[in-house]
């Protein structure tokens, strides 16, 4: 920790300022990753059944996914880094060394997912069916692998699993909580992809109350892996440290209520999208379109805080403390009260030495 300086944010802390810019980030980035697959899914289809209607909602489906997922989410995506940079440098380098060359493979295939993403939005009507198409799909999977390399090392925070013995990099990714992660992940940004579908529908065209009602039923359809969510969580939460399940499970009150809480609203979100979306198939109005998106980002936050909150007080469990000492370090500041000043640094001494010069002259 003495490698580094201290970023102090009043009152807010480091930790908080970064969770608050992660948070959003997350908001952004589950929506872009189910967007690409509605896109190319719904596009496939829509040349499919020569449905003008269709195609036209995912071109303004696009224009959404650029404004939201790739200008809003880029500028989210560098306060991250720049935040856990300055408020949590000794993991960040940590993270970093360890999972070098996955970092590399992700940020190629976040390469692609933009290239893509922009050029399927700017070649609507402008390249043949079949490019266009390719290009959806190529968005779609890049992004996808991008979420798949990055929940890796998010789970590696919570759990190394055998990397804390082996220090073999593929124990790290594929660790316990590994493969729950990515279904959570991949679940939650199909249904933020439907629930944006929803509103825009409601808010974009000229369309007729039946032909909204038909647009909404196609986004509604992305909301169906939400039946599976349960089973995902029950299958991280199995996966936990003991100390972590014990935080969810009456020993922090605010992790309980939080976890409760993020349960409650995905299966309210779940139970009227099969109920009054997929199974009737209602029109929903504006009003009710946002609420069900506010009841989704109220449930992804509070899970988002139960995951940060039950790994305290780790930054990566069982190696790294929040201070940003590794454990055998804390060992050794708890046996001796001090911490050994680091190679090339003055001793206690020496700065007692230099400021009874300055204050002699």
């Amino acid at each position: 920790m003495w490698e580094y300086p201290i970023w102090e944010v009043p009152r807010l802390g480091g930790g908080m300022t970064i969770g608050l810019i992660a948070t959003i980030h997350v908001l952004v980035a589950h929506f872009s990753v189910g967007a690409g697959f509605l896109l190319a899914s719904g596009e496939t289809a829509g040349r499919k059944k020569q449905n003008p209607i269709l195609l036209d909602f995912l071109k303004r489906f696009s224009k959404a996914l650029i404004l939201v997922g790739f200008v809003f989410g880029a500028i989210t995506g560098v306060a991250i880094w720049f935040s856990i940079s300055l408020a949590s440098t000794r993991a960040t380098s940590a993270l970093i060394h360890t999972f070098v060359w996955f970092w590399a493979t992700e940020w190629v295939f976040f390469l692609v997912e933009i290239v893509a993403g922009y050029a399927y939005y700017s070649t609507w009507d402008k390249v043949s069916e079949k490019t266009h198409l390719t290009l959806g799909w190529i968005y779609a999977i890049a992004a996808w692998m991008s979420l798949f390399w990055i929940s890796g090392i998010l789970a590696f925070m919570m759990t190394p699993g055998d990397w804390l013995e082996t220090r073999n990099v593929w124990d790290g990714f594929l660790n316990p909580t590994f493969f729950p992660t990515v279904g959570l992940r991949t679940i939650s940004s199909l249904a933020f992809a439907g629930l944006y579908a929803i509103l825009i529908a409601n808010l974009t065209g000229n369309w007729t109350r039946e032909e909204r009602t038909r647009l909404i039923n196609f986004g509604a359809w992305f909301l169906a892996p939400l039946v599976l969510m349960l089973s995902f969580a029950a299958w991280y939460f199995v996966e936990m440290p003991p100390m972590a399940r014990h935080f969810v499970q009456g020993g922090a009150a605010a992790m309980t209520l939080f976890f409760l809480f993020g349960i409650a609203a995905s299966t309210l979100v779940g139970i009227y999208a099969y109920w009054g979306l997929i199974r009737y198939q209602r029109y929903v109005n504006l009003e009710t379109s946002c609420l069900l998106l506010a009841i989704a980002i109220i449930a992804t936050v509070s899970m988002e805080f139960v995951r940060e909150g039950t790994r305290k007080p780790f930054v990566i469990y069982g190696y790294l403390y929040s201070n940003g000492l590794t454990v055998p370090e804390a060992g050794t500041v708890n046996s001796k009260e001090l911490w050994p000043a680091p190679p090339g640094r003055c001793s206690r001494k020496e700065v007692r030495s230099i400021r009874r010069k300055k204050s002699a002259a």
